[in-house]
């Protein structure tokens, strides 16, 4: 009898072989100890593959597979790995030192409270959260999958720069879902083109909103650096006694939109501080109009900056009627190849 086992990206039954036959994937390729390991099942129902994208700083995505429905999905798993580790030939999670539990126990808390409330939103643009649990010493999410990629791979893959009427058209769904996140007292703390996926079913969705802002103990230093995207993380992110809102994420949302049309990475806000290198003179393929909307959203003070993600929307919906003659020549921007479907 031939033994066969599921593929860990698309899921399809083959033969005892590295390469699946289907999809490509090579499971063989080297992958951290920190992992799971292929095949592994979660609450009897899950099983577990690929991982997806990179591991951040609170835990680690996989592909996974609905084994009820038949169906894909994502699977988001606490371990932030400057506190815990995987168990060697095993499923479960160990802190590495006993001074470290009670900040990931609360971390673990936190990441299962912000589960259980993201659980209950419905917006076409935030990913949807199926359910959550506990299992093998951490936590898990299980979220709606979708074919396509991030943002941050489709820069760096496809082309890195958009013209504004590209881009800009991508950012406002986005700042919607921000807008329903903000009116039920949620902030996102890390929009960046790695958090925002373009399904090829023609939508932007926000990936990862919550986790970030209470995924670790209050005031562990360490932890709270982790949580912050150079480039992309306003001022008031690095100051304990700073008052984050709204405002907090029209940053992220500008310092996204600054990348995506320029292709550069924003100076970081504590660089800004010392000397604010944001040039003065014309950017490359950004209108003088949607220039100044940009600043104000990247104002260093949040008082500065649009108050809500609803302000920003409704600045760049209006920007977007009167598009400059000087504006930077457009660009195609196909929508991302989708991966084979499971059977």
């Amino acid at each position: 009898m031939t033994y066969q086992k599921h593929c860990p990206s698309c899921f399809t039954l083959k033969d005892a072989v590295a390469v699946c036959p289907q999809c490509g994937f090579d499971e063989s390729t080297a992958r951290s100890a920190l992992f799971l390991p292929y095949g592994t099942v979660l609450a009897g129902q899950y099983r577990v593959g690929r991982v997806l994208g990179k591991p951040g700083g609170f835990g680690i995505t996989y592909q996974g597979w609905d084994i009820n429905l038949q169906q894909r999905v994502a699977i988001k798993e606490f371990l932030p790995p400057d506190i815990a580790e995987r168990v060697p030939h095993s499923a479960d999670v160990a802190v590495m030192e006993p001074e470290e539990r009670q900040s990931f126990e609360n971390g673990k808390a936190a990441f299962l409270r912000e589960a259980r409330i993201v659980a209950q939103l419905d917006h076409p643009n935030v990913v949807r959260v199926r359910t959550f649990f506990n299992a093998n010493g951490t936590a898990y999410l299980v979220m709606d999958y979708y074919d396509g990629m991030t943002m941050a791979t489709y820069l760096a893959e496809k082309q890195p720069s958009l013209a504004p009427e590209l881009a800009i058209p991508v950012m406002l769904p986005i700042l919607d879902g921000l807008r329903y996140l903000h009116a039920r007292g949620l902030i996102h703390r890390d929009i960046k083109p790695n958090n925002i996926y373009l399904a090829t079913i023609g939508r932007a969705i926000l990936l990862d909103f919550g986790a970030a802002r209470q995924a670790t103990a209050e005031g562990d230093a360490r932890s709270m650096s982790v949580a912050l995207s150079g480039g992309y993380a306003p001022l008031e992110q690095y100051q304990r006694r700073s008052s984050q809102g709204p405002w907090t994420d029209v940053y992220g949302a500008a310092a996204t939109l600054y990348r995506m049309i320029t292709g550069h990475l924003p100076p970081g806000a504590l660089d800004r501080l010392a000397e604010d290198p944001l040039p003065t003179g014309p950017w490359p393929g950004v209108p003088p109009a949607l220039k100044t909307l940009l600043l104000k959203a990247l104002a260093l003070k949040p008082e500065d900056r649009y108050p809500t993600a609803e302000a920003f929307m409704l600045a760049l919906e209006q920007y977007t009627g009167a598009v400059p003659a000087e504006r930077a020549p457009a660009h195609e921007a196909p929508p991302p190849n989708p991966p084979p479907a499971p059977p």
